[in-house]
């Protein structure tokens, strides 16, 4: 589809038809696209959610990363979201450049991720995305973007896991279970009847 805008003609038939269903947009933010623009459509759209994903080090360049979240610090809409997950979250600022890797495998994936300290690597993606989840913990969820062939496999989706629990663990207790699960509960329970 190549990159579609916020409010761009391909996207009018799509809200409609989303309020109409219920539905979610998931939306992978990029540059060129302005968090006013977000806000105009989701305003229009008060029973859609609304869930983005995606890191801040993808739009260093323009700012768009901040800007996106700016959706959940100066408006008032009710129907977004933020998710993170492990792909995101290990492209931390801190490791930039050494995790933007394409593994082969997940014994390839496991092997880097040791080497680099999956501990270390938790707590480096903490100091760059917990205070976002602080600051919005009703808002904010974990989510999977486990795409590869390689994810599957029981050595990827162990570290995967592993990663993800060490992160959520460095997270304030009080709002760990809402983040790693009650936040999309609340969010999607609808959709699962």
């Amino acid at each position: 589809f190549g990159q579609l805008q916020p409010e761009g003609p391909e996207m009018g038939e799509v809200y409609p038809l989303m309020a109409e269903t219920g539905g979610v947009v998931m939306i992978h933010p990029r540059g060129g696209q302005t968090v006013e623009q977000f806000a105009s459509v989701i305003s229009q759209y008060p029973e859609i959610i609304f869930l983005f994903h995606g890191t801040n080090s993808q739009y260093d360049d323009a700012g768009e990363g901040e800007a996106i979240l700016g959706l959940l610090n100066d408006y008032d809409l009710p129907n977004v979201y933020y998710t993170l997950d492990t792909a995101s979250i290990m492209h931390s600022r801190d490791y930039e450049g050494t995790l933007q890797m394409d593994p082969g495998s997940a014994e390839e994936f496991v092997a880097i991720m040791n080497d680099l300290g999956v501990q270390e690597l938790a707590e480096a993606s903490f100091q760059e995305y917990g205070q976002i989840i602080i600051d919005y913990p009703d808002r904010t969820m974990w989510a999977t973007d486990v795409l590869n062939s390689w994810h599957f496999e029981d050595a990827g989706i162990d570290m995967l896991v592993d990663f993800s629990r060490r992160f959520i663990a460095i997270l304030p207790k009080e709002i760990q279970e809402k983040f790693a699960f009650a936040n999309a509960w609340e969010t999607f329970s609808g959709y699962l009847d």
